[in-house]
């Protein structure tokens, strides 16, 4: 097949000319805080430049709903029932505003394991020098990055420990009113405190559970000037901003405008914090409103973070020869589907997220609205610096589409939540959307049309027996492909151990 013409020119471009590598994720970023013209104006005007200078990826569906399988998943291009990032820690997840079956929903941790195939050990082997700077706390890299930290040569990440439940648990003032708010068991408010205690006591401190996006580039800048100055390497610099994520705190001169202190301010973001935590049924709609602001306003402090940082490359020219990629691990709920916060759940607003691409020889402003997934990320970056992608990836290069201009459907996305009690699969194409929930004694089948219903509110599973059933199909058939995968390890895994055996049992006999 030919090599459509400016596909093989922007391959030509990179091959001539090897380039840096930048990529930006920002924790919590919802597809339509830069697709939404006004609200991208107020709050997100930066990131919506970064857009206009580069390739819009419309269609861009997150492969679960919360960092760590997701972000696994881009880094390996692996699904979750490969790479074993399953399920999220207690206490995290979605926040259910109703009951269900007489308790919240939580998800429980389970053990994990990582693959190594990943980006930053196929740049590594490419002489790429590999940073990290990740705002997330370090008990998230400890348990589950280790398999991709060890291939950056920096990898730094947020001291955040949470208290033993078993501390004494002191609650600072002004927030003594949180046990006025919470109406639940003694014990579980102990349990819930030592959780979210240390990220009050750090905020009361004037200062956030997560590092702030102005340290990380400042950070950044400081690395960057250093390694350049020393060394002709190509980086690879990956930056995390949390900045978004709850309790959604953004700068002290966000709450003035608003009109408050910035201890007033943080009282009603941990008051609000609290309810969704331990009693969501009394969660209001002024509680709803006042959350979107302190979302709104944490994009907008990030956002402006970058734009900075995009200023200070720039001078340094360091950004005319980096490939610059932004993204987001998922989005956020904040009140839809009767829900807030993000995992456990796989409604378009947690799985739907932007991904902008901009470089040397790709086109300006242009908009793709082929549905891709994240697991494409990986490959896609690849076969732009013309490196060979593994043969394990399981997403594909999404490069072609930059000439394929009427191209509009794309193909379907599976995305994973997996938890010990629930199973949770989506499978979406462009105009409709399936989620198949699998729990110990109950099947829920959900079906939506996203073309003409979009909010996923009207689920369409017992009106569309037919296409129901086909969807269905089509997760069970992914469930197998991933049940060959692992007899196809485990047999690989049976021949490298015979092969050690057989190694020591030579060794052996030769002592003698």
């Amino acid at each position: 097949m030919t090599l459509p013409a400016i596909v093989k020119d922007i391959k030509d471009i990179y091959k001539k000319s090897p380039v840096n590598i930048l990529l930006l994720t920002v924790d919590c970023l919802r597809l339509d805080c830069i697709t939404n013209t006004f609200y991208s104006n107020m709050f997100a005007r930066n990131i919506s430049n970064l857009a206009s200078k580069g390739i819009l990826f419309h269609e861009t569906i997150a492969n679960s709903s919360w960092t760590i399988p997701s972000f696994i998943s881009l880094f390996t291009s692996t699904y979750s029932l490969i790479h074993d990032i399953l399920t999220n820690y207690t206490l995290s997840g979605v926040r259910v505003l109703n009951k269900h079956d007489g308790q919240n929903e939580f998800l429980y941790p389970v053990k994990v394991r990582a693959g190594t195939l990943s980006l930053p050990c196929t740049l590594s082997t490419k002489q790429y020098i590999n940073i990290c700077i990740n705002s997330a706390p370090h008990s998230y890299i400890n348990r589950y990055l280790m398999e991709i930290a060890k291939h950056f040569k920096i990898f730094r990440g947020n001291i955040f420990t949470p208290i033993s439940v078993k501390q004494i648990i002191v609650i600072p003032e002004p927030l003594d009113t949180l046990l006025g708010v919470i109406r639940c068991k003694s014990g579980f408010i102990s349990k819930g405190l030592a959780y979210i205690h240390p990220q009050i006591n750090q905020a009361i401190k004037d200062t956030k559970p997560y590092t702030d996006a102005k340290e990380i580039i400042n950070e950044a800048l400081f690395l960057i000037r250093k390694i350049r100055n020393r060394m002709d390497n190509n980086l690879f610099v990956w930056l995390h901003f949390m900045d978004a994520h709850e309790p959604y705190i953004a700068s002290s001169r966000f709450f003035e405008e608003l009109g408050w202190t910035t201890a007033e301010a943080l009282t009603h973001s941990y008051e609000i914090l609290a309810k969704i935590h331990f009693c969501p049924d009394k969660l209001t709609k002024y509680d709803l409103k006042l959350l979107n602001k302190f979302y709104n306003y944490s994009i907008k402090y990030v956002d402006e973070c970058i734009g900075y940082f995009l200023e200070k490359l720039e001078e340094i020219s360091f950004e005319r020869d980096t490939l610059i990629i932004l993204t987001a691990d998922h989005g956020e709920l904040l009140g839809e589907h009767n829900a807030i916060g993000h995992g456990g759940l796989l409604y378009d607003e947690l799985i739907r997220v932007p991904l902008i691409i901009k470089g040397l020889g790709l086109p300006q402003g242009m908009k793709i609205n082929s549905q891709i997934s994240l697991m494409d990320l990986m490959p896609t970056i690849l076969e732009i610096l013309g490196i060979n992608a593994p043969k394990t990836l399981q997403g594909k290069s999404r490069l072609y589409l930059i000439d394929e201009k009427d191209s509009t459907a794309g193909e379907p996305v599976i995305s994973e939540c997996i938890g010990p009690e629930t199973y949770r699969f989506s499978y979406r194409t462009k105009d409709w959307k399936y989620i198949l929930t699998i729990k110990r004694k109950s099947i829920i089948e959900e079906l939506y049309n996203i073309k003409s219903n979009q909010g996923e509110r009207e689920n369409l599973a017992q009106m569309e027996k037919d296409l129901t059933k086909v969807f269905r199909e089509r997760i069970i058939d992914h469930i197998k492909m991933i049940l060959r995968y692992w007899r196809m390890y485990r047999e690989r895994e049976r021949l490298i151990q015979r092969i050690h055996d057989l190694k020591r049992t030579l060794a052996t006999r030769t002592s003698y």
